[in-house]
C-alpha cells in the first residue's frame, strides 16, 4: 500500500501527464483562455442567474503566469461581488457531456474574506439552471472541495486542502470520473509547492453520469467577496484513457485502504 507521500508524488505526476495529454483532446470550454470579451463578459459565457446581476465582470490585463494549458495572452477574467446579498454567477453551458474529464483553472484573490466564497462548479447538465453540481471547488481563505452526495441531494464541504494567500496565482489540475464516483488532482501556488487532493462523489439518483457544464459563481449571500481573477479554464474528456483510469482506480483504492 502506498503511503501519503507516495500518493502526493503520484498525484502531482498524474496532473502533468493529464494536462500534457489534454492538448491532444477536444477542448470543451470555449474561450477558456479569456482571449475575447463582449460587454465585459468573456465570449462563450452567459450569466446564470439573470436578470439579477450581482457581479461585475470585466477583462483584466493581469494574466496568470501558468502556461501549462494555454500560452500567455496577457488577459484574465476579473469578477467582483459588488453587493453583499444574493448569489450569482456565469456558466459555460452546452458542451457535450463526458463521463470522465480532465480540468484546469487558475485563480488569484486580491484579499482574503472569511465566508466570502467563490466557486468553480462542474455540473451534470448544460442548462443555465443546473440540476446537480457534481463537485464544487470552493475558494475563500482556503481551497477546498464540496462533492455531491446523492443520499442527501446536497454538496458537502470537505476539510480545507490548502490555506490561501492574497495576490498569489494558483493552478488547479484535476480529474473527475463520474461513473466511478471519484475525483483527484493538485493545487499549485505559483513559485511554491504542490498539494494533492482526492475524494468521492455519491452519484445516487443521477439520471446521467456525465459532466456537461462549468459554472463560476459567488457562493455566499450577505457577504461581499474579494475580487478574484480567473484564467485558463479547460475541460477535456481525456481521462477516459486507460492511463487515467488507472490513476483513478488507484486513488479509489488508496481512499478505501485508509
Amino acid at each position: 500500500m502506498l503511503n501519503k507521500p507516495s500518493f502526493a508524488i503520484l498525484a502531482a505526476a498524474a496532473g502533468f501527464v493529464l494536462l500534457a495529454a489534454a492538448g491532444h483532446a477536444q477542448e470543451r470550454i470555449v474561450n477558456g483562455e479569456m482571449a475575447t470579451f463582449s460587454s465585459g463578459v468573456p465570449d462563450g459565457w452567459v450569466q446564470s442567474d439573470p436578470p439579477a446581476a450581482r457581479l461585475t465582470s470585466s477583462l483584466s490585463g493581469t494574466n496568470s503566469p501558468f502556461t501549462n494549458r494555454y500560452t500567455d495572452n496577457g488577459f484574465s477574467w476579473l469578477l467582483d461581488d459588488d453587493l453583499a446579498n444574493g448569489v450569482d454567477g456565469y456558466i459555460q453551458n452546452g458542451y457535450a457531456g463526458a463521463p470522465q474529464i480532465a480540468l484546469n483553472f487558475d485563480f488569484r484573490l486580491d484579499s482574503l474574506v472569511a465566508g466570502g466564497t467563490w466557486g468553480v462548479q462542474y455540473n451534470n447538465t448544460g442548462s443555465a439552471t443546473p440540476n446537480v453540481s457534481l463537485i464544487h471547488f470552493r475558494i475563500d481563505t482556503n481551497f477546498y472541495t464540496a462533492p455531491y452526495d446523492g443520499s442527501t441531494n446536497a454538496n458537502v464541504a470537505q476539510a480545507p486542502i490548502l490555506a490561501l494567500s492574497a495576490n498569489v496565482w494558483y493552478n488547479v489540475q484535476a480529474f473527475i470520473d463520474v461513473p466511478l464516483g471519484i475525483y483527484g488532482g493538485t493545487i499549485t501556488a505559483f513559485g511554491g509547492s504542490t498539494t494533492p487532493f482526492n475524494g468521492t462523489i455519491n452519484t445516487t439518483g443521477l439520471n446521467a453520469l456525465v459532466i456537461s457544464g462549468t459554472q463560476v459563481r459567488d457562493r455566499t449571500a450577505n457577504v461581499e467577496n474579494s475580487t478574484v481573477l480567473f484564467d485558463n479554464l479547460s475541460v477535456v474528456p481525456e481521462p477516459a484513457s486507460a492511463a487515467l483510469l488507472g490513476v483513478s482506480g488507484l486513488t479509489f483504492l488508496l481512499r478505501r485502504r485508509r
